[in-house]
């Protein structure tokens, strides 16, 4: 587990429930083992896992409580091939719902393809039919996976909406963020903003010093995370809802 301690309770009770159903896995009595890996940290978690597998006076039958994407792909990838071990992961990362590469992976939370799909209803009923999106063109692939799904699901529909913008935002940029004039050039007013919450607070406290804001310009934001207000800029909470 690198993150969702939250889920401990719920997963205590599960194995309470099924220990106590005498029909349901005769002669074997579930236990669980808590293990903390220090954030998204995957060699940690890779170590971990095969310590417990190894472990010949324990037999490991699933892993729970999986949220960082990469540590999520690699544990995935590594239980399948060794034992077909059952994963359960929070990730919403749209790349791991491909069932030849993670056949054992079972979400907890549905994939960011929901939050899409809701973005496209949203620009038709709206009769939005110009977006533009920006991505982190940082090492995680949660952020292009969405950004490449949403380009998929929009084609897919067969919905009149057009990419009128498609940009990766480097780390680097900050805090230049010259994307905001390659998107005022572009005529796009409505944005997606697939970046980490302190990348996506630091551009609209921007946009807003900058005038791009509501209603001449709209900013969707899905963080996986959900936390999209960073105190690392000069804009307050208030001042961000309003150009949002």
């Amino acid at each position: 587990q690198e993150r969702g301690s939250e889920i401990l309770p719920a997963a205590h009770i599960a194995i309470s429930e099924v220990n106590g159903l005498p029909n349901f896995l005769p002669g074997y009595n579930l236990q669980l083992t808590e293990v903390f890996t220090e954030g998204c940290n995957t060699e940690l978690a890779l170590v971990e896992a095969v310590k417990h597998l190894f472990d010949e006076r324990e037999m490991t039958v699933g892993i729970i409580g999986l949220f960082c994407d990469e540590v999520t792909k690699r544990i995935s990838q590594f239980a399948t091939r060794y034992r077909g071990l059952l994963q359960l992961s929070g990730s919403i990362n749209p790349a791991l719902q491909d069932n030849s590469r993670y056949p054992n992976l079972y979400r907890m939370l549905p994939s960011s393809v929901v939050h899409i799909e809701a973005v496209i209803q949203l620009m038709e009923k709206l009769q939005w039919n110009k977006i533009g999106i920006l991505y982190a063109g940082i090492d995680d692939t949660f952020y292009i996976s969405t950004a490449q799904t949403f380009a998929k699901t929009q084609n897919a529909t067969n919905k009149n909406i057009n990419v009128s913008f498609y940009g990766e935002v480097p780390s680097t940029e900050i805090p230049g963020f010259p994307v905001l004039q390659h998107l005022h050039r572009s005529g796009t007013k409505i944005t997606l903003l697939l970046l980490p919450s302190s990348i996506a607070s630091e551009l609209i406290c921007r946009a807003y010093a900058n005038g791009m804001r509501w209603p001449n310009y709209g900013w969707l934001l899905l963080e996986k995370d959900g936390q999209y207000w960073s105190t690392s800029h000069k804009c307050n909470e208030s001042t961000m809802r309003k150009v949002s």
